[in-house]
């Protein structure tokens, strides 16, 4: 069952078709992991599971727990159920991923906290001020070609407007820098770029799930207009990025109180 491969519904989105060309990418190295946070709070309120159901499932499989009544094979398959749920219901949204060597080793994360680690890394301001159960997942680059070409030409592009129009903390990067650049929430890490791409969506399997988590402290930065500032003299410092964006104008915000 792990060595079948799925993909979306026909569906094809603006972000791999012709009008976006000029963002479309394939420079991707298919030795390379691209990573993806998940947010589970509706899967699992979906299939009335709570998240150390999947916790033990996922240990179970993969022997890091014994359970006379809950075999590897049969917690392998409760995973599967899960997930094959949780595609079904799945939106066709392009899917923001980064990358496996700018994170750290997938491995390395998994023991350590990476839910808060990774929303700050990568600007997922919106997981703040309540629990969020969250997923990281593993994608290998061939298997998103494998699935996108049977629809489209194109199986990745760098962010546009045309993605994040309605994210104060999304922010393009100027045509000539291939990827994306997330915004970093920690304010003491404003010129820490990590790339970020959007794949074709797969759906998932048992092996794409690296690690299970939960998201509850607060963001570390509320003033939006001074992280925006400083990332965006980060990418005009960039080769290609002299002149890009304007600048908010913050200068009172990093001497004030924090703000939005």
């Amino acid at each position: 069952m792990e060595a079948r491969i799925k993909g979306r519904k026909p569906f094809v989105p603006d972000t791999f078709v012709d009008i976006n060309a000029d963002a479309q990418t394939d420079a991707i190295a298919d030795n390379l992991l691209i990573l993806r946070v998940e947010d589970l709070r509706r899967p699992l309120a979906d299939q009335k599971l709570e998240l150390t159901d999947l916790r033990a499932w996922q240990d179970i499989a993969r022997g890091r727990l014994q359970k006379k009544d809950v075999k590897p094979a049969r917690a392998q398959a409760r995973l599967e159920e899960f997930l094959d749920n949780w595609n079904s219901r799945r939106d066709f949204r392009p899917a923001f991923a980064a990358f496996e060597h700018e994170l750290g080793s997938a491995d390395n994360l998994a023991t350590g906290d990476w839910p808060h680690l990774l929303r700050n890394r990568l600007g997922l301001a919106h997981y703040d001020g309540e629990r969020v159960p969250v997923a990281l997942m593993g994608i290998k680059p061939a298997e998103v070609r494998s699935v996108a070409a049977r629809h489209v030409a194109a199986s990745f592009a760098r962010p546009t407007v045309l993605d994040g129009t309605l994210n104060g903390y999304f922010f393009p990067t100027p045509a000539d820098i291939r990827f994306g650049a997330t915004l970093d929430l920690d304010p003491g890490a404003a010129w820490t770029f990590t790339s970020e791409i959007l794949h074709f969506p797969v759906d998932y399997l048992p092996r794409h799930l690296i690690a299970l988590g939960e998201i509850g402290a607060s963001v570390p930065s509320r003033c939006l207009r001074a992280l925006r500032d400083r990332h965006l003299k980060g990418l005009q410092a960039e080769p290609g990025g002299a002149g890009f964006g304007e600048l908010i104008g913050s200068a009172d915000c990093l001497r004030g109180p924090p703000c939005r």
